[in-house]
């Protein structure tokens, strides 16, 4: 992980903000995504997916077999994320960005930082699981290929 990488897993956070406060406001905090759900809810639920995905896709592999979940489990309570679990994906991007930064100054001839590592383990801790999977899952496929 780098700064650059670090600031475009911050911009697609942003991305992901701005459709979950979209889904709130449209249909509310608690909504459940089903089958009979208008095609709006699962164009937002899809576009929230693939939000997710793309940062997952972003994040170290190390991070992604470490995922560390200190913000609870949403994905258990509801099929999106709300604009709390935005907003801590927001937090930790940010921190990701400045511990990046710091690193390239300061990397004391080391080729990896423990606080880089750990941001990124609560980034994917944060996403939905099967997200998770998903990009690790088309790793090793890009491995086997």
């Amino acid at each position: 992980m780098n700064t650059e990488t670090a600031r475009q897993l911050f911009n697609e956070t942003a991305c992901l903000v701005e459709l979950a406060s979209t889904f709130q406001a449209a249909y509310g905090k608690n909504t459940r995504v089903k089958p009979a759900s208008a095609r709006d809810v699962w164009a937002i639920y899809h576009d929230l997916c693939n939000a997710q995905h793309r940062i997952a896709a972003l994040l170290d592999p190390e991070a992604l077999e470490t995922p560390v979940s200190t913000y609870g489990e949403w994905w258990k309570r509801q099929d999106v994320p709300d604009m709390g679990t935005a907003n801590a994906l927001v937090m930790q991007a940010s921190q990701l960005i400045a511990a990046c930064a710091h690193f390239n100054v300061s990397n004391n001839g080391l080729n990896f930082s423990r606080t880089v590592v750990a941001l990124q383990s609560a980034i994917a801790g944060i996403l939905h699981p099967s997200v998770i999977q998903q990009v690790r899952d088309e790793a090793l496929q890009r491995e086997v290929s």
